[in-house]
């Protein structure tokens, strides 16, 4: 399942077509909110290629799903995402480094627990109201 529009998604639908695997990859483009939610909740794992994000919101709320994350090592994703805590990065551009880590979480259903339960505790750090929390306590500690 790919969620979500980006400069990839006609070559991956071509990609796909081509393959002959295009029955068996859902192309959902953008979600919102509950229908995000009930997507990410019918996957195994969260998974993004992505070499250009400046604050990995997405892994977020793919591991507030319980979704452990596996991503490239690059840019801000390394903040969000703690190899063989809650998920894996990636050596950016190298799909079989992200399919080996892909596998890895797939083939044991132990370790998939165990990523899922601190993904979603990691996660809980990044709640709006606690990030909020933070805003306010760092422009008080300035004014001071």
């Amino acid at each position: 399942m790919l969620i979500g529009n980006g400069p990839a998604k006609e070559n991956l639908e071509s990609l796909a077509e081509s393959l002959g695997v295009k029955d068996n990859v859902e192309f959902t483009g953008v979600l919102r909110d509950k229908k995000l939610a009930e997507k990410m909740a019918s996957c195994n794992l969260y998974a993004s290629a992505s070499t250009i994000e400046t604050q990995g919101i997405v892994h977020f709320e793919a591991m507030a799903a319980g979704l452990p994350a596996v991503v490239a090592d690059k840019m801000a994703n390394p903040e969000a995402v703690r190899d063989n805590y809650n998920g894996f990065l990636f050596k950016p551009f190298s799909a079989e480094d992200c399919a080996s880590k892909i596998e890895k979480v797939l083939k044991s259903r132990a370790l998939e627990k165990k990523l899922s339960k601190n993904a979603s505790k990691f996660a809980q750090n990044y709640k709006w109201k606690n990030i909020a929390k933070l805003f306010e306590s760092e422009f008080k500690r300035a004014q001071t």
